[in-house]
């Protein structure tokens, strides 16, 4: 830290050389359970208000501390993509960096963290949590998109339906299998999982919907005592996702 007079010794009780090293990411290796806000970036945003509220409370010039701060942010985004690498289901890392970029981004807009972040790295901040929430989705729900698809013979009746059936009982395991884990995830606020919800809506219902009729199409009546989820049903479901709160 000798390249970097002028910053504080500690933040919150924490040397700060401890919370560089912490947003490299080499001391703090454990998860945070469900993906919540890493306790690295409430550290860091702290010190940025900190800062912040110290060089508005005076007539001086930036400060060393405000200029040298885009160490921190760098810092902050390698940490941030290692801790989500640590993981064991990949699609609850890509959750991780939403929840923490998205509480970024409600920080900085709310108060005087914009000037000390930078509009530059806001904006590659918000880059971020859009690219994570494609990832979620590809990864997540593609696998039961593909199930879905109708590449089906239809010249041969019997031989489609069969296929039907058995495309719809797979799509109920992995339907299932995916609410049951994601129910047990965390989103930080209200308005983030809304959003996230109606991403899932948006490719999944349509997809599901044109399934459902196709199978009505072949099966008739009896397609009934195979549809285990109706289309309210599915939105239920997806309606109990990432429901553990702090």
């Amino acid at each position: 830290l000798d390249s970097y007079p002028g910053l504080p010794e500690t933040i919150h009780g924490r040397k700060f050389g401890e919370l560089l090293s912490l947003t490299y990411g080499v001391k703090e290796k454990a998860i945070v359970p469900g993906g919540r806000v890493h306790q690295i970036t409430l550290d860091v945003l702290d010190y940025a208000d900190k800062i912040d509220k110290d060089w508005r409370g005076s007539l001086n010039p930036m400060t060393d501390e405000q200029r040298k701060f885009p160490l921190i942010t760098d810092l902050l985004d390698s940490s941030l993509e290692a801790n989500s690498q640590n993981y064991h289901d990949p699609i609850l890392g890509y959750v991780f960096i939403i929840n923490n970029r998205s509480y970024i981004r409600q920080r900085a807009m709310r108060g005087g963290l914009r000037h000390i972040l930078g509009n530059d790295w806001i904006r590659k901040n918000t880059t971020s949590i859009k690219e994570n929430l494609q990832l979620y989705l590809r990864s997540s729900w593609n696998k039961i998109l593909d199930i879905l698809k109708l590449d089906i013979n239809e010249s041969e009746p019997n031989v489609a339906a069969q296929l039907m059936k058995n495309k719809l009982r797979s799509f109920n395991g992995h339907f299932d299998d995916i609410c049951n884990i994601q129910s047990t995830w965390f989103v930080f606020t209200e308005e983030l999982r809304r959003k996230i919800i109606e991403s899932i809506e948006k490719i999944l219902l349509p997809a599901y919907g044109n399934f459902i009729g196709r199978l009505q199409d072949f099966l008739g009546k009896e397609a009934y005592e195979h549809i285990e989820y109706g289309m309210f049903d599915i939105q239920d479901r997806l309606n109990n996702l990432f429901l553990v709160r702090e």
